[in-house]
């Protein structure tokens, strides 16, 4: 919205513009319902899924994730700690990840 004050001959006018919001309203229930259906499907599946961001912190472990290794994401809360939960000795570790990897 926005709120502009006009004097015009000694008269004051208050000039208001919004737009209609509508369309963003709609757009974001569209995009909640999206969501739900995409959390819905990999919160179902008997694939694993990790899900990381661009500074390599885990952001989502699906329910099979946490079944077939038994971590949550507080276990693993980066891949750093990811892989190194899945070998422990730190000479093993680099083939261990590129070895997920490429099965990924």
């Amino acid at each position: 919205m926005n709120l502009t004050v006009v004097e015009q001959e000694g008269v004051r006018y208050f000039l208001v513009l919004g737009r209609p919001i509508h369309d963003l309203k709609q757009a974001e229930a569209l995009l909640r319902k999206s969501e739900s259906t995409f959390r819905a499907i990999i919160d179902g599946s008997p694939v694993l899924f990790a899900l990381n961001d661009d500074k390599q912190n885990m952001t989502y472990l699906n329910a099979e994730f946490t079944r077939t290794f038994g971590y949550d994401i507080d276990d693993v809360p980066t891949r750093q700690r990811m892989f190194s939960r899945f070998s422990p000795c730190p000479n093993e570790r680099t083939g261990v990840r590129g070895s997920f990897i490429r099965f990924m």
